[in-house]
């Protein structure tokens, strides 16, 4: 009996995913207008944090009661080295550069973080989430001091975005249900988005502001490498937290769980998230886009549009396919490993 999906996440990972190539589209174009760097930084402010959520819910189906499924931490690992590799020679051809493999490249981060996380479930799922939870929390935050925790191994943004994929690790479908339980749960959703996205814009243009670079959401380098002290850069991270989680819960309560054209996006969206990178890096060495003027509001719409076209474009099942060339190749050798051990 074939488990029916549920499209919640599939909607939900659609708008993600969406986000994250527009949100890759604006910065690589050096777009300097109010709406870009608007839009970019509330995208900065929650897609990852969100998209390590919804990997967090499903990572019960993959481990459970002290045991990973091999087989899907290897394809992964997989899905990272063909990428990591694939870009590094499309970097050498357009932009040679100095990189190791197990310095991810781009958001190629997102791959390696999950391996990482899907090795650490059986240490700390007998643990109650209310222990689990704060401890990540805390080396989040603290990660941040430690000079020597950069990109190698994707540490940095590994243990800075770990208590969300532990969040949605330990949340159950039943608490998913209560806070959709709400007669008008949309429109609380929606509301509760609308609230922390105009409480972080305010904090930039209120006469009260303080400045909060977008470089703080990536979470890839030290506090200090972001010209912060160490005491401000974790009050700035924890603040991004909280927003990143009533933003989470907005998302659950707004979308439908309905199947509609935004679910098949949202089933897709590895692929898109794979793909996507290495077109970036192309747009951003090309002069297709010479047209965009940096401070045009106009032009900032229109890539805007250009990001959300390509997410549809990429989302097409014949793209899926070197993905599953991969999966096959990575479980038969991982069965050929299992059964002559």
């Amino acid at each position: 009996m074939i488990k029916e999906r549920d499209y919640l996440w599939d909607n939900i990972k659609a708008f993600l995913i969406t986000t994250v190539v527009v949100g890759h589209v604006l910065p690589a174009l050096n777009l300097t207008s109010i709406v870009s760097r608007s839009v970019t930084y509330l995208i900065f402010s929650f897609h990852m944090p969100a998209f390590v959520f919804v990997s967090g819910y499903f990572a019960k189906n993959y481990c459970k009661n002290g045991v990973v499924r091999g087989e899907k931490v290897a394809v992964l690992a997989g899905y990272y080295i063909v990428a990591q590799v694939l870009f590094l020679l499309l970097y050498q051809v357009i932009n040679p550069i100095s990189i190791t493999l197990f310095n991810p490249l781009r958001g190629l981060w997102y791959l390696l973080a999950m391996v990482i996380y899907y090795l650490m479930v059986p240490v700390f799922e007998k643990l109650p989430w209310y222990i689990t939870i704060p401890i990540f929390i805390v080396l989040g935050l603290f990660i941040g001091v430690e000079k020597y925790a950069g990109t190698f191994f994707a540490i940095s943004r590994t243990f800075a975005f770990a208590p969300f994929f532990f969040a949605g690790y330990y949340t159950r479908k039943d608490l998913i249900d209560k806070f959709r339980s709400f007669r008008l749960h949309s429109l609380v959703g929606g509301i509760l988005i609308l609230v922390a996205f105009g409480i972080m814009l305010l904090t930039k243009i209120t006469p009260y502001r303080y400045y909060v670079p977008i470089s703080t959401f990536w979470a890839k380098s030290t506090y200090s490498g972001l010209k912060q002290s160490n005491l401000g850069g974790m009050f700035l991270r924890a603040e991004g937290y909280v927003f990143a989680v009533l933003i989470i819960i907005g998302l659950i309560m707004l979308f439908s769980n309905k199947k509609n054209i935004f679910s098949y996006i949202g089933k897709n969206s590895l692929q898109i998230y794979v793909l996507h990178m290495p077109i970036i890096i192309l747009m951003k060495s090309s002069t297709i886009f010479d047209f965009a003027k940096a401070e045009s509001e106009l032009h900032a719409v229109i890539l805007i549009f250009a990001g959300i076209a390509l997410t549809l474009l990429l989302s097409i099942n014949i793209f899926s396919y070197p993905f599953k060339w991969i999966q096959m190749g990575v479980n038969k050798l991982y069965s050929l490993n299992k059964s002559e051990t």
